[in-house]
C-alpha cells in the first residue's frame, strides 16, 4: 500500500518541460498518458522527476518544437474519455499539429486530424459539383481564346502550384550543452548536445588523460556552424544565456566511478529579420 501511494504521488507530481523556449508545467501522469509516445517514455518521466526534485542539479528536459502547437498537444493529453477533443479549425494549424503528433508519436491525435482532413475533402468535392454545373455557361467567354493561349494559362497554373513555399518562424531557440565527465577530480570523458542531438562521447584517455581542449574546440565549431546556418536564413542573435551545473552519477562498473558531470549550457534566442 505504501508503494502504491508513493507511485500515485509521483504520477500527480508537477513536472516541467521546455518546448521552444517556453516552460510548460503539467503532471507526470499527463505526460505518461500515451504509452509508447515520446512524452510517455520512462526516460523522460525520470528526467522530469529528477529536475522537479533537484532543479539545481538536473537540467529541465528540452524539445526544439513549436510551443504554440505544444499547447494543443497538452490539451489532447489532458482530455478525458468523456470529453470532446477540440482541434484547430485552420487547415494550416491542423497540419502543424499533425507534425507535432508524428514527432511525439501520438498516433490517435494524428488519426483524428487525418479524419478531419478526409471529411473536409469529401465536403469540398460535394460542394464543387454544383459549381461546375452553374459555371458552365460562363465558359462561352473563353471560347474566343486560341488553343495556344489556353495551354499557356494551364502551364502557368501548374508552375504556380509547384513552387515551394518556405515558411520560417520569427523566433528560434537553440540550446547547446557541453558535458565533461569528472573522475578523481580529473576530466576523463566528454560530449556535447545541440538541441537534443548528442555527439559521440570522447572516451579516449578514460584510464589516462583526456583531451579537454579537443572537446572544447569541437563544441565551438559546432556552435559557430549552426549559428552561421541560421544567419544565412536571416536570423540574428537576440539574446544569450549561460549556465553551469553539476550532476552526480556513475557509469558501468567496468569503468571508473564518476564523481560528477560538469554541464555548461548556452541558450541562444534568434530573431528573423529578413
Amino acid at each position: 500500500r505504501g508503494r502504491k501511494m508513493a507511485s500515485d504521488e509521483q504520477a500527480v507530481s508537477v513536472v516541467s518541460v521546455n518546448v521552444g523556449g517556453r516552460v510548460f508545467h503539467t503532471s507526470a501522469r499527463t505526460l505518461g498518458r500515451v504509452a509508447g509516445s515520446v512524452l510517455g517514455s520512462n526516460e523522460l518521466i525520470t528526467r522530469c522527476a529528477a529536475h522537479a526534485s533537484a532543479p539545481d542539479s538536473h537540467i529541465m528536459p528540452f524539445f526544439d518544437r513549436d510551443p504554440n502547437m505544444f499547447e494543443h498537444v497538452l490539451a489532447y493529453l489532458r482530455t478525458e474519455a468523456d470529453e470532446s477533443l477540440v482541434l484547430p479549425d485552420d487547415p494550416q494549424q491542423q497540419q502543424k499539429l499533425r507534425n507535432e503528433a508524428v514527432f511525439f508519436k501520438l498516433d490517435a491525435l494524428r488519426n483524428a486530424i487525418d479524419s478531419i482532413e478526409t471529411d473536409n475533402n469529401v465536403s469540398s468535392n460535394h460542394s464543387a459539383k454544383p459549381q461546375e454545373t452553374t459555371a458552365a455557361p460562363s465558359l462561352s467567354a473563353a471560347t474566343t481564346a486560341t488553343p495556344e493561349s489556353a495551354d499557356s494559362h494551364q502551364v502557368e497554373a501548374v508552375q504556380e502550384e509547384r513552387q515551394p513555399v518556405q515558411r520560417y518562424t520569427r523566433y528560434v531557440v537553440l540550446m547547446f550543452e557541453r558535458v565533461i565527465v569528472v573522475s578523481d577530480n580529473k576530466p576523463v570523458a566528454g560530449y556535447f548536445v545541440i538541441n537534443g542531438k548528442q555527439s559521440s562521447m570522447e572516451t579516449e584517455g578514460w584510464f589516462s588523460s583526456f583531451e579537454l581542449e579537443s572537446l572544447q574546440s569541437a563544441f565551438r565549431v559546432a556552435v559557430s556552424r549552426l549559428l552561421e546556418k541560421h544567419a544565412e536564413l536571416g536570423y540574428r542573435v537576440l539574446s544569450t544565456n549561460t549556465d553551469v551545473s553539476t550532476v552526480r552519477g556513475v557509469v558501468p562498473a567496468e569503468k571508473k566511478p564518476v564523481d560528477y558531470h560538469l554541464i555548461y549550457t548556452l541558450t541562444t534566442l534568434l530573431e528573423r529579420t529578413s
